[in-house]
């Protein structure tokens, strides 16, 4: 069985704040288990498993940008220079 860590740990984890983790659970991307709420507590309890933290950061991983064309300017190929 996985291990369960709650939102805290996961903000230590990835060093982001509470409201950042929970924006993340809200949206979906990353998946959580409600277990409940304390007695007169506002937040809801979530824990999120170690295979959904996999799953978050392989959505989450980008590759390096693809490569940009050349700035250069070549030079027009309907001129004709007459000097040189």
């Amino acid at each position: 069985m996985s291990r369960l860590l709650s939102v805290l740990e996961v903000c230590d984890r990835y060093g982001v704040g509470e409201k950042t983790v929970r924006s993340w659970l809200r949206s979906g991307e990353l998946k959580g288990i409600h277990v409940g709420r304390k007695s007169g507590g506002l937040k809801a309890r979530i824990r999120v498993t170690e295979a959904a933290l996999a799953e978050f950061e392989a959505a989450r991983s980008t590759a390096p940008p693809p490569r940009r064309a050349s700035a250069r300017r070549r030079p027009p190929t309907d001129i004709v220079e007459f000097i040189k």
